[in-house]
């Protein structure tokens, strides 16, 4: 399996994925990882970063990758520790798992390892209105025309689309985009190691520490089975 990835950032800071993996997840509290039986109630506050689980209209799949981002942020080494060092042991050259094909191989899992493992803890992200449907509008129209990229199919970019849905970003806003896969984990860490992005820059989107908003669309894909969108924002507030 070849993994295809490409991303485009602006001054507003976009950044796109296509990704192919799995894991297999057990509960919200307990996760199978390989042979080993996680308790992630011993690292995180799980109630109080789960902050997309009770909010009407969105998918477990939506509510489960915004979960994953804010496991991410608020204990970065903690989640590298778990999650991505193991990764280091199933590469044999530029391969993974005997069967992902990455551009850059283990290097790029032990830059997402030294970067998160040095970082401070950042703040949870929460649900805004206009960034869910600025997601959810993006991955649905796309994923109907089989197309990839920032641009909407109507020629919207990241702005248009949020301001058209009555929102505002005030310092900086920004779009992650995987195609491919339709595990919450898998989406999240994929974008975290940034395998042959060198600007690294949906990592960079996730560990925003600007960032306090956002929102997940998650749509059938005509060619990859599955889109993700994920929006973020800075200083966003409703009009």
């Amino acid at each position: 399996m070849k993994r295809v990835v490409f991303a485009l950032v602006a001054a507003f800071s976009v950044a796109c994925l296509m990704s192919c993996a799995s894991l297999k997840k057990s509960s919200e509290e307990e996760v199978v990882e390989g042979d080993n039986v996680i308790d992630e109630s011993k690292f995180w506050a799980l109630k109080e970063i789960d902050t997309a689980r009770n909010i009407a209209g969105l998918s477990d799949l939506e509510k489960d990758v915004v979960f994953e981002i804010n496991k991410a942020r608020t204990n970065p080494e903690q989640y590298a520790n778990l999650f991505i060092v193991p990764r280091l042991e199933k590469f044999e050259g530029n391969v993974y798992n005997g069967e992902l094909e990455t551009e850059e191989g283990a290097s790029a899992v032990s830059n997402c390892i030294s970067a998160m493992t040095s970082m401070a803890p950042l703040g949870k992200l929460s649900v805004r209105d206009a960034l869910q449907q600025a997601a959810v509008s993006h991955a649905r129209s796309q994923g109907e025309a089989g197309t990839t990229g920032h641009t909407g199919t109507d020629g919207s970019t990241l702005l248009s689309r949020i301001n058209s849905f009555g929102g505002s970003a005030y310092r900086n806003i920004g779009e992650n985009i995987s195609y491919g896969e339709d595990n919450a984990r898998e989406i999240v860490i994929s974008l975290l190691i940034d395998d042959g992005v060198y600007s690294r820059g949906h990592r960079k989107n996730i560990l925003n520490s600007s960032f306090e908003a956002i929102g997940c669309g998650v749509a059938p894909h005509a060619e990859y089975g599955t889109e993700c969108v994920i929006t973020f924002a800075g200083g966003y507030s409703e009009n």
